[in-house]
């Protein structure tokens, strides 16, 4: 990649690039703007100015910038493009079809000029482009996702059906095709398909007017609905069958036992026993399928036919005889907000235990570290990686969970079991593989300041990882570092290096084709100004969303806080909620610049970005790639988490 040189002589330069990763735009500017009066043909300072100037929303003025670069380097098709997007999201397509037409027809030209004709009602004839755009280039999920809206607009709903579908395989994080597949499924006379989606767009998009309301009407017109989904539900619970564990710790109470806070506020569960089992000191026979509730401050049990077996206003510890009987809990719950959110049932080694709390009952999974990792590990890496990735894997895993014994102890339980912790899905995501990945690195942790490092770990770092500072706010000794076939990335990078750079696919161990999709590695999200403001729950303090500029960023890129204006005020984000409150992103190494409707206001905000994940510590697709390449456990994690030591424990 390029990278701008910067000398003692660029003095004002560094500043800038300095001023924008402190999140002091207007520092930036200003320092951008200083050179240029000096010396106006400086093309880097007026690139970086025009970048920066579209992500903070001043697009047009940015695009008058790239003009006057254009007429430096009139055949610069790169700027070309660059100028014609910027007039697109400027809300002056015409301009963009002007500047489209010096240039070769290619996927990137004719994707523009499409959104361009779209625009303008030119239907046909973007139609056409978007058509000529995929030809040239196959995968482009933002493409097929404009095609599918515009086939079902002219009502053909078995092609605008296959696009939105082929978006979603490219890009699974495209929530926006939920909405209009559904419609079109209801056009279909497919009325339980279009409800069923958007149950899942319901839990993905939390807070969508659009949906809640089509869920709502379908309810009204089709109550059987609802009951189809109780009787479903009724015939799984008697179909399903606790299995027994498939293998066990050679000495499982000599380990620590963790507390997993599977759920939280749970107003009913059905569950499935195996084997004979025990309510705390009550015995029962046989396993069978129990409902549990709050009722009164109590925890109420109850069998199928609704006769109460226990109540206790302290909590409920559900336990086997035989330690190897399983638990099925139905209809769990995960990733509520982002794209992968579902429910699904789950069997769970060792005990179950059920906390009364005020606002519901909080479900703890309790079991020893390694039996827990069995299925840790395959939820977080697919088991068919290479041996190595998967014992760093489950070394950096088991370090994680010792170091965080305890942390939500305020809650009645050590860990949660969910991404905010570790994916954990239960007995039913155990494979052989993993379990031998856990086993041959029994014990092992990484060890730092005489205790086990808390060893971060993401699904795909985008070719760079940052710092815990970046992410969360607080300082370790986990080191930002290039993937190590990056190892000449100039980071931090000046805005319009960082943002080709995100727009860009450099190869290096976390691209691996076998071991990372290509939008886990770059991705490209256009969420609506609608979806944003819902998000933010904010209404009238806020306004309408004018700009989301981001407020600062780490030597990686990955932004730490957004500053979001409003036509009536200000929100600032920062961290994880940045990922959640801005459209279920998949990381927080991004670009975002506004898309100006006909009113002036945005209609979409556009982010550019890479990687999947908070991106501290591992990257589970770059340890793949490097395992691939015949790196060795040890040198994996130590690539990684720098100096710490690798120890056994038990």
């Amino acid at each position: 990649m390029v990278v701008l040189p910067l000398t003692a002589s660029e003095n004002p330069f560094l500043d800038a690039v300095e001023a924008y990763y402190r999140g002091d735009i207007e520092s930036c500017l200003r320092a951008y703007r200083g050179v240029l009066k000096r010396e106006p043909w400086d093309i880097p300072a007026r690139r970086n100015l025009a970048r920066v100037l579209r992500e903070t929303g001043q697009v047009r003025e940015a695009l008058g910038h790239l003009e006057l670069l254009l007429c430096l380097r009139p055949e610069e098709q790169p700027l070309r493009l660059a100028a014609a997007e910027s007039a697109l999201f400027a809300g002056q397509p015409e301009r963009t079809l002007g500047y489209l037409q010096a240039l070769e027809a290619s996927a990137d030209s004719l994707y523009l000029s499409a959104l361009a004709l779209l625009d303008l009602g030119r239907r046909t004839e973007a139609l056409a482009a978007l058509e000529q755009a995929l030809e040239a280039q196959g995968f482009q999920p933002m493409a097929w996702y404009w095609l599918g809206l515009l086939r079902a607009e002219l009502g053909e709903h078995e092609q605008g059906e296959a696009a939105l579908q082929r978006a979603l395989a490219q890009e699974p994080n495209l929530t926006g095709c939920f909405y209009p597949l559904a419609r079109i499924y209801l056009a279909q006379g497919q009325v339980p398909r279009a409800y069923g989606l958007l149950r899942r767009a319901e839990a993905s998009l939390p807070g969508s007017r659009p949906i809640r309301e089509l869920l709502r009407e379908l309810l009204e017109e089709y109550p059987s609905l609802a009951e189809g989904t109780l009787e479903e539900r009724q015939e799984r619970q008697e179909a399903a069958m606790p299995r027994k564990a498939e293998a066990f710790p050679a000495d499982p109470a000599s380990l620590p036992v963790l507390r997993i806070g599977l759920s939280e506020k749970v107003q009913e569960l059905h569950l499935k026993t195996g084997g004979s089992f025990s309510l705390n000191t009550e015995r029962r026979a046989a396993g069978m399928t129990l409902r549990a509730r709050l009722e009164d401050g109590q925890v109420e049990v109850a069998d199928p036919e609704g006769n109460v077996l226990l109540r206790s206003a302290a909590p409920v510890r559900l336990t086997y005889d035989d330690p190897a009987d399983t638990t099925i809990l139905f209809d769990m719950q995960f990733g509520q907000g982002s794209f992968w959110a579902g429910s699904e049932d789950r069997m769970y080694r060792g005990a179950i235990e059920l906390v009364p709390r005020p606002e519901g009952l909080t479900v703890v999974n309790l079991l020893s570290v390694e039996e827990y990792l069995y299925s840790v590990l395959p939820s977080e890496m697919p088991s068919h990686w290479p041996q190595a990735a998967l014992q760093a894997q489950a070394v950096a895993a088991r370090s994680y969970t010792l170091a965080n014994l305890g942390r939500y102890a305020s809650r009645g339980f050590d860990l949660l079991g969910s991404v905010s912790s570790a994916a954990y899905r239960g007995m039913g995501a155990e494979t052989p593989t993993a379990r031998g990945a856990v086993d041959a690195t029994r014990g092992l942790v990484l060890w730092e300041e005489g205790k086990p490092l808390s060893a971060f770990y993401s699904a795909n770092s985008g070719g760079h990882t940052d710092t815990t500072q970046t992410a969360w706010g607080f300082p370790s000794t986990l080191p930002a570092v290039a993937d190590p076939l990056l190892s000449g990335h100039a980071a931090p990078l000046p805005p319009e290096e960082l943002a080709l750079w995100l727009a860009d696919r450099p190869a290096s161990y976390s691209s691996h084709p076998d071991y990372s999709s290509r939008s886990a590695y770059r991705w490209k999200l256009w969420v609506s100004r609608e979806e944003i403001e819902q998000r933010l729950e904010q209404g009238a303090s806020l306004g309408s969303v004018l700009a989301i500029v981001p407020a600062g960023r780490g030597v990686s890129g990955r932004v730490w806080e957004v500053r979001i204006r409003g036509t009536a005020g200000e929100y600032t984000l920062r961290w994880d909620a940045i990922r959640w409150r801005l459209g279920g992103l998949r990381s927080n190494l991004f670009s975002v610049e506004p898309k100006l409707a006909g009113d002036g206001l945005p209609e979409y905000f556009i982010f550019t970005g890479a990687g999947w994940g908070h991106g501290v510590g591992l990257c589970q697709s770059g340890a793949a790639g490097m395992a691939a390449a015949g790196f060795s456990v040890e040198q994996i994690l130590r690539h990684y988490y720098g100096g710490a030591q690798l120890r056994a424990l038990y």
